[in-house]
């Protein structure tokens, strides 16, 4: 069993367990084999006392087709704001809100909210 303590951003952080050896995982992530619970723009790791330690900065664009104010809306959305909510906290209108979310759900091809927020959140992890 190997503890892996995987770092996001220098904020966000997972402790998980796997039942490879250090140094397969290694080899694993070397080759591209291994899973991230999070996008990585750039990875490192380092083994420190039996546990091995991932960290990188999150990735840009999870999805290049969405543009940055459709992913601050859909961030906005995940963190429970409601339209209004968002509209006031990006100085935009309830009307350009809906069009953003409009917009992000045919990109995704969802047809409610909810599935929108569940797919993001979905590309944001690999789990």
């Amino acid at each position: 069993m190997t503890q892996i303590l995987y770092i996001l951003d220098s904020k966000n952080i997972l402790l998980s367990e796997s039942e490879f050896s250090a140094d397969e995982i290694i080899r694993k992530m070397e080759t591209g084999s291994w899973r991230f619970p999070f996008h990585y723009d750039k990875r490192e790791y380092r083994l420190i006392e039996g546990v091995l330690v991932v960290s990188g900065k999150r990735q840009k664009k999870i999805c290049p087709e969405l543009n940055e104010r459709q992913i601050r809306v859909i961030e906005r959305l995940i963190d429970g704001d409601s339209i209004e909510q968002v509209a006031r906290a990006l100085h935009i209108s309830v009307y350009t809100v809906k069009y953003h979310i409009k917009s992000a759900k045919q990109i995704y091809n969802v047809d409610t909210r909810s599935e929108l927020i569940a797919r993001y959140s979905r590309d944001l992890t690999i789990f």
